[in-house]
């Protein structure tokens, strides 16, 4: 049962600072507010801030959920939904019923929106509990790599000149990217996927992703801070020539490895299937939660990295 000494409040512009303040004192690191008014500024959807935190007696941050609205696009209608985010339970306020009472609220909060379901991709921990509120698991998410170059030596040769010099080409991608944000037409899928437009792209400035123009072909991207990882979250086209300039990209920036994390029904894992070369995994599991009477086919979700609020 869920502890009545604590308040919710939904969240607001006044308590970003509130939110960034549990967020440190859950994952002994600091993120600024205006991260998270950026991240919940999801206007562009007609919706945002949806969210509830809950605060203790002494008005402190106890416990936060909420999630991110995108558009989604199934044959010719557009659909309302919302990836599940932030999670966060201050150590000190643990098992005392507050995830349930915030889940709830926000479902709530979510639905009288006019948000026809939610998304999410848990990790191990967090997984029993959604089955338990009633999220099922129609499909997850497959993890594709190719290592460019196997060698440890090389790997290590690689990290050192990425220190160097990948700041400096990433800010360049950054200088480079209002253009591309409105000139980028990424493939399209014949299943249910987000809507990938100009307002999605200026929404995801608040991560670190870039845009790219190899000789034509269009990379929506992320790298990794440490792994020297070439993250792929969009791609213009999927032809051979295509994955050859996701490669150049890589080599560009110093990554030994290039990986797409994708649906198994998605555009992306058909084409990197046929073109061939990647080792290919289990990743996260897609769990979804109905919020109204109709009735969506989850199981032909074509997502990839680029939906992941983390992206």
């Amino acid at each position: 049962m869920a502890d009545t000494s604590y308040r919710l409040e939904r969240l607001s512009p006044s308590q970003f600072a509130r939110v960034a303040e549990l967020y440190k004192a859950v994952h002994k690191k600091s993120l600024e507010p205006d991260f998270f008014k950026k991240k919940f500024a999801t206007e562009y959807t007609g919706v945002s801030n949806i969210g509830y935190l809950a605060l203790d007696q002494n008005d402190e941050p106890a416990a936060f959920y909420g999630v991110f609205p995108t558009l989604f696009e199934l044959e010719n209608e557009t659909v309302l939904v919302a990836q599940s985010g932030d999670t966060m339970t201050h150590p000190d306020h643990r098992r005392r019923g507050l995830f349930q009472k915030l889940f709830e609220a926000t479902q709530e909060l979510a639905a009288a929106n006019q948000i026809q379901f939610l998304f999410g991709f848990p990790n191990e921990s967090s997984y029993p509990g959604f089955i338990k509120f009633g999220w099922d698991e129609p499909t997850q998410i497959i993890t594709f790599e190719k290592n460019l170059q196997s060698s440890l030596v090389g790997k290590a040769k690689r990290r050192l000149i990425k220190s160097r010099v990948q700041t400096h080409l990433l800010s360049d991608f950054s200088q480079e990217r209002e253009k591309l944000e409105n000139e980028c037409k990424f493939a399209k899928t014949n299943f249910f996927s987000a809507r990938v437009d100009g307002n999605f792209l200026r929404y995801k400035r608040f991560g670190k992703n870039y845009l790219a123009d190899m000789e034509g072909t269009h990379v929506w991207f992320q790298v990794s801070d440490c792994k020297c990882i070439l993250h792929v979250g969009l791609m213009s086209s999927y032809d051979a020539r295509d994955f050859d300039a996701v490669e150049s990209l890589a080599n560009i920036l110093h990554c030994a490895t290039v990986r797409f994390d994708a649906t198994p029904q998605s555009i992306q894992a058909e084409a990197i299937r046929n073109v061939g070369g990647f080792q290919e995994r289990d990743g996260l599991p897609v769990i979804c939660l109905p919020l109204s009477a109709q009735l969506f086919p989850t199981n032909l979700l074509d997502i990839t990295r680029a939906d992941w609020d983390t992206f």
